[in-house]
């Protein structure tokens, strides 16, 4: 699966942008089955390169953004694909689009509800003419930064996310640094990020757990969990049954199957959709 990642060259743009990803879905890697994205509590642009459009969950437009996404979201390609994913690090769709991430949580829309449709046509007009797959890169580069405004950035976000990512130190030690109150950090947190500083805490220990058994040649459940700070194996079940919608026994069966942009293959959307235990 042809794929090439993007860093940002502009260092101020890397303040709130991950990466920007090109992806080649081509001939060779079409399936009729729906294939699983696990969670990372990032906000994604993606854009289409073709005439064929973009199929997530149950949208299905030329481009897509999914915000502060904190569950599994399944993607499927029945004809070859080009498109473009620019993927904002947890509080960089805040200063994106201004709009509080509380109320984007969790959502797959059509980009037409956060641009003018003039603008982002003219925009995937730009990607579109580009030369070379560098030019592209450099023209999504110049798209966000002319609309976002990187002096408001609250330096204390990202401070927060990277301590959060460590799992390392509770909320009140958290809010100590900040210094805020644990009311205080929890409202910025969600304002910008979309969801609770112990519910971001969860998404990275249920990820560092998935890569573990992904990286594992004989993985042990119980081992795993320890090593992640679950209570034990029942604790860890259910946390990746929430995040992932199947359990991990079903998940080593299908491991093998995974790539470096999708997780796992699934059959049936609607059954996979009812499985999560939303909270």
């Amino acid at each position: 699966m042809p794929q090439q990642i993007h860093i940002p060259k502009n260092p101020k743009l890397r303040q709130i942008v991950n990466f920007i990803a090109y992806i080649d879905l081509d001939e060779q890697h079409l399936t009729d089955k729906w294939i699983a994205i696990f969670p990372n509590a990032t906000s994604n642009l993606s854009i289409s390169l073709t005439g064929e459009k973009l199929w997530l969950n149950n949208t299905r437009k030329s481009s897509i953004l999914g915000t502060s996404c904190s569950s599994t979201v399944a993607m499927k390609h029945v004809r070859p694909l080009k498109f473009l994913n620019i993927q904002f690090n947890p509080f960089g769709m805040y200063y994106f689009k201004g709009i509080p991430m509380g109320e984007l949580h969790n959502t797959i829309s059509s980009c037409d509800l956060f641009f003018k449709a003039s603008d982002f046509e003219s925009f995937r007009d730009q990607l579109l003419s580009q030369p070379d797959l560098e030019s592209t890169f450099e023209a999504a580069e110049n798209f966000i930064l002319s609309r976002i405004a990187l002096h408001q950035i609250d330096k204390r976000l990202p401070t927060a996310v990277s301590l959060l990512k460590n799992n390392q130190l509770n909320m009140d030690e958290l809010s100590d640094i900040l210094c805020l109150s644990n009311r205080g950090f929890r409202k910025l947190f969600i304002q910008q990020v979309g969801l609770s500083p112990n519910y971001y805490k969860k998404i990275m220990r249920f990820n560092k757990a998935a890569l573990d058994m992904m990286n594992s040649a004989a993985p042990s459940l119980t081992r795993i969990a320890l090593e992640n700070d679950y209570y034990d194996q029942s604790h860890f079940i259910k946390d990746f049954k929430q995040f992932a919608g199947i359990t991990p026994t079903q998940f080593l069966r299908d491991k093998g199957i995974t790539s470096d942009f999708y997780n796992f293959n699934l059959q049936d959307l609607d059954n996979f959709e009812s499985s999560f235990q939303l909270n």
